[in-house]
């Protein structure tokens, strides 16, 4: 194996600006968290993928909270200023905001339910997903109440067992416009045993299919091999101190370095900079704890945002939905048509 000059320890000076900005920002409230998400937005455009791993890094939380906070700054509704005075300065809290639609959002707004005060739990409850606390199951009640006084249930709908599968996103929007004309309203089976949960297992389940497909065409490498370039990325990354992540310590008597240790002559990435690591990982496609399908195979990333869609609950399809956007707008040419098909082919309902 080539060796390669090992550049600086020192964190890159662009990459630094914005940690240090970033993590200014960390510590205010409302405007504090908009403006976090605001400069991660501008860094995540800026920056070049290795430089990205550098700065999530150098940052205060883990890359979990900066893609939540990455979403909340792609979110319009959190950054007009005509809503800011009943935004919570609780980050978890706004994310959450980012799932509801604007109906929902905007009745939130309406009704009061939307306010500085407001919990996690509570936009949770406005998704469905947690059991209602008194004061919000009262108005679901009363609007349930005043629903069922409007209208009246006209008919159920069944089709056969045999009924072409590709045919029934058709057939839904057929109704629908049926049903606007008359000013009624429809709700459609989302369950597993319904239409819509069929389509949707059977999309996850060529999702699956057509990810194993994939992994033919990533590195076969042995556990150990892997094992030995996730340690590599441990000692040439640098914690916020510009010590490494991981450091052996040499022999106390000859002060020779472990043959582990990546400063050692023989070791099989002596010399490599974080760079050209990361780089070899991409082109021989090789997932490790530190590189996922995001990284390695756009496509594949994306048709697992198609398979998290069509398997998880309602908030797991709304992120899902948030990510494949976000690539189609801000990804590379290749990713954004990746991320559009992946969006065509989702179930709706």
């Amino acid at each position: 194996m080539v060796n390669l000059p090992m550049t600086a320890s020192s964190v890159n000076p662009k990459v630094k600006k914005y940690a240090d900005k970033i993590t200014s920002a960390w510590q205010k409230a409302v405007d504090g968290i908009l403006s976090v998400a605001s400069l991660l937005n501008e860094a995540e455009q800026t920056l070049n993928p290795v430089e990205q791993m550098d700065l999530y890094d150098e940052l205060p939380f883990s890359k979990s909270t900066a893609d939540k906070l990455i979403s909340i700054g792609d979110d319009k509704r959190l950054n007009n200023p005509t809503y800011r005075k009943y935004l919570p300065p609780h980050w978890t809290t706004l994310y959450e905001m980012t799932l509801l639609d604007d109906k929902t959002f905007k009745e939130g707004i309406a009704d009061g339910l939307i306010n500085p005060a407001v919990e996690r739990r509570h936009i949770l409850e406005l998704t469905g997903h947690v059991l209602t606390t008194p004061q919000i199951a009262v108005k679901r009640t009363q609007q349930t109440i005043h629903n069922t006084q409007q209208t009246a249930k006209l008919a159920t709908i069944s089709i056969p067992q045999g009924f072409d599968i590709s045919k029934v996103g058709q057939f839904q929007r057929d109704i629908e416009k049926l049903v606007l004309k008359y000013s009624g309203e429809i709700k459609f089976d989302t369950s597993k045993k319904g239409v819509i949960g069929k389509q949707r297992e059977t999309l996850a389940m060529w999702c699956i299919a057509e990810l194993e497909k994939r992994k033919k065409n990533y590195a076969k490498m042995r556990a150990d091999e892997i094992e030995v370039l996730e340690t590599t990325l441990s000692q040439i990354k640098r914690d916020r101190n510009g010590k490494p992540l991981l450091d052996y310590k040499t022999d106390p008597k000859t002060g020779a370095y472990q043959t582990n240790d990546v400063r050692h002559p023989k070791h099989p990435y002596h010399g490599w900079n974080l760079k050209q690591v990361y780089d070899y990982i991409r082109e021989k496609k090789i997932l490790t704890k530190h590189s996922g399908l995001k990284e390695i195979d756009a496509e594949g990333h994306c048709i697992d945002l198609l398979r998290q869609h069509s398997q998880g609950n309602a908030r797991g399809r709304a992120d899902a939905i948030i990510k494949l956007t976000r690539l189609v707008k801000r990804g590379r040419e290749d990713t954004q048509r990746y991320a559009k098909q992946a969006l065509d082919r989702m179930i709706d309902g």
